[in-house]
Order: C-alpha cells, then sequence, then structure tokens
C-alpha cells in the first residue's frame, strides 16, 4: 500500500491489513474463498478475486471484488461463469480481468 501497509489474504476470506512493523491493523471476512493473492493499486484500492461453489459442481460464478484503502467494499464484478481467470494491474492503474468461457477467453479492462 502507498503508506506502507502490506494486504494479506487467506484462502478462508479473509483480508487483513498489515503495518510496516507487522501488525494486524485491520482485517474483514469477506465471505467467499479467495483463490489469489489480493492486488493493490496506486491509491491502495484492494482487488480480490473469490470463488463461491455452492452447487459443488464447479461452475459457480468466481467474482472481483474491490475494497477501499479502508476496507470498505467498493463494488463487485462477476465477469462470467468460466473459471480460471486472472487479473492485473497495468502501468495507468487500471485492473484487467480475464476469463475462461464456452465461446473462449474474454479480456475486461475496467477503468
Amino acid at each position: 500500500m502507498p503508506d506502507g501497509r502490506l494486504v494479506l489474504a487467506d484462502l478462508a476470506g479473509r483480508v487483513s491489513f498489515v503495518s510496516p512493523g507487522g501488525e494486524v491493523v485491520s482485517s474483514f471476512d469477506q465471505g467467499k474463498k479467495l483463490v489469489d493473492a489480493p492486488l493493490v493499486d496506486g491509491a491502495g484500492n484492494v482487488f480480490v478475486r473469490s470463488f463461491n461453489d455452492r452447487l459443488g459442481d464447479g461452475n459457480d460464478p468466481d467474482n472481483v471484488l474491490a475494497y477501499g484503502p479502508d476496507g470498505v467494499k467498493r463494488w463487485s464484478l462477476t465477469p462470467g461463469r468460466g473459471g480460471g481467470f486472472a487479473m492485473a494491474i497495468d502501468g495507468q492503474g487500471r485492473l484487467l480481468t480475464a476469463s475462461h468461457e464456452e465461446s473462449g477467453s474474454r479480456l475486461l479492462l475496467l477503468e
């Protein structure tokens, strides 16, 4: 984060903000299993990718969730029903996410 904090997440869905000294400043449970490490943009916004296999068939949608530097949820997005999408932040601070659909792959650019 711009202020030196680290953002850590576990597979169970807990996201924690940790001070440079190693102290947990705040944490929250976002309610779903996390798939990847969180991403942080230059403004301190946190992006996580979650998965919830409610039916046990592997077909429940993944979600991209955005939180402000204060840990408040800003928005969520379900890019598609296919699995295996990834996230990245480009040099201009925009979030890119990709998903695999039955009809092919899809890339989204979020500004």
